[in-house]
């Protein structure tokens, strides 16, 4: 996701400012005490109710799907800075006329998931080639058509949805094809595979910064939808897999397509929705609140932001290893999964405890070592449960269903701040929260299993009898 600052925010006509009411500031670095102070207007001023106001500061140049399911539809005053980020004061109705975002980068995020049961179907009848190649222009006609949009109802159709749905073609048409060149080494293979997140954030952060500085938004989102010529030459790369010898009984199974609802006839699917369901929100409460708990330990704004740098480099590191792990011991995959969850709810419970910088920064390399397990591990346990040839309607319904407890994350981070006033509360809620789901996989391995290495047969990976075309 594109990076805004200040000069794109108001050429993406994302902020509307009306200058009778908006008091006149200058742009600097500061800290929460000399802003409150020198804008005293806007902090006791005739239109502030009490309780009703207080100040934030957003990270060092917040990365827009991250503000953007926090800031949507809010009114706030705002000084903007590419150096540090958004200072923003959450204002009541009343008193909310200064400064109004609405964002539209949100909806790409949740459209990307949302849309994968459709997008699963299109591989399954045009193949993961035609459906990669189609992605990637549709990314690249997204980015066209918004750089040029005359307004910001038409950018909700084409950055929200047209991303979306592009996002989500290239989503699904790679992880339905890489079981069907990989066995040995699938997990190896689907943790590459997903390295895209991590190695993303740390490199095409700062390219997009540049490139909003020097060319603006609009030629910025140009030069990005031609960066999506590389997804479809690599559409291009994928190969068709020469089909099988069809075994009995399995023809009349891949001919099951369309919205195939037999994947919830495997309890153990179920129950992997269920606990990977029951994780998501809580997955993303630190990610709302890690840099607000660094700040409340007395830790600059800056160093606090680049705690979120662990996470992307720890994960970027470990994702590989545990992919090779995890091929080295298949049948020990949702063990673990597992250890990573209650590993995870451990950080949760001793973060707020930190005091330091360095130890938050260790907690941020806990976590990234989580989403390393996480990532590697959710789809090719996927194809363990359901089988390579029903893969295509277990990752569509999965990820389906996922999409709404993942959006609910950040703002029950929120409803939880505005409980308790502690973003040490929202830590040990999380933490809870993914020991439970840890605790619920134990519906998933039977005590046989884990003490044993040779029960595993319903999850045995077999080769795609007749695959479709790639």
């Amino acid at each position: 996701m594109p990076i805004l600052g200040a000069q794109a925010i108001q050429q993406f006509q994302l902020m509307t400012i009306n200058s009778d009411n908006i008091l006149s500031v200058n742009e600097f670095q500061s800290t929460q005490q000399v802003i409150v102070s020198e804008f005293g207007d806007v902090f006791e001023g005739d239109g502030v109710l009490q309780e009703k106001l207080h100040l934030e500061v957003d990270k060092t140049t917040p990365v827009a799907h991250e503000c953007s399911r926090k800031l949507t539809n809010a009114k706030v005053f705002t000084v903007v800075d590419a150096k540090n980020g958004f200072w923003h004061v959450q204002l009541d109705e009343e008193s909310s006329y200064l400064t109004t975002f609405a964002w539209v980068t949100s909806m790409a995020t949740g459209f990307e998931h949302f849309l994968t049961i459709i997008c699963t179907l299109l591989v399954q009848r045009y193949g993961s080639r035609a459906t990669a190649i189609a992605g990637g222009f549709v990314c690249a006609i997204a980015f066209l058509s918004s750089a040029y949009s005359p307004s910001l109802e038409l950018l909700y159709v084409t950055y929200g949805v047209g991303l979306g749905l592009g996002t989500s073609l290239c989503l699904c048409s790679g992880l339905v094809i890489i079981p069907m060149y990989f066995k040995k080494h699938l997990a190896l293979a689907y943790s590459l595979g997903q390295l895209g997140a991590p190695v993303g954030t740390l490199t095409l952060t700062p390219l997009l910064q540049f490139l909003f500085n020097k060319l603006g938004f609009s030629l910025t989102m140009v030069a990005i939808a031609g960066f999506h010529i590389i997804v479809v030459i690599s559409g291009l790369t994928y190969r068709p897999v020469p089909e099988a010898p069809r075994r009995d009984g399995e023809a009349e199974v891949r001919a099951k397509k369309g919205f195939d609802v037999s994947v919830f006839k495997n309890r153990k699917f179920v129950m992997w929705l269920v606990c990977l369901a029951t994780l998501f929100p809580a997955l993303l409460i630190p990610y709302v609140h890690l840099v607000r708990l660094a700040e409340d330990k007395g830790i600059s704004e800056y160093q606090s932001a680049f705690l979120l740098y662990f996470i992307s480099v720890t994960s970027a590191i470990c994702r590989p290893i545990v992919g090779r792990v995890s091929d080295r011991w298949p049948k020990r995959r949702l063990q673990f999964l597992q250890f990573a969850f209650f590993f995870f709810s451990t950080a949760n419970f001793l973060a707020p405890l930190a005091t330091s910088f360095a130890a938050l920064a260790v907690y941020g390399c806990a976590f990234g070592v989580f989403e390393a397990f996480l990532w590697s591990l959710i789809f090719i346990n996927t194809v363990d449960i359901v089988g390579v040839h029903r893969l295509p309607s277990g990752i569509g319904w999965l990820f389906f269903l996922l999409s709404f407890p993942e959006v609910s994350g950040p703002p029950l981070a929120g409803w939880i701040y505005d409980l308790s006033k502690s973003y040490s509360i929202a830590f040990f809620v999380s933490g809870g929260v993914v020991a439970l789901a840890g605790l619920m996989m134990f519906s998933l391995i039977s005590f046989k299993e884990w003490f044993c290495c040779n029960t595993y047969e319903s999850r045995r990976i077999d080769p795609i009898p007749n695959p479709p075309a790639v």
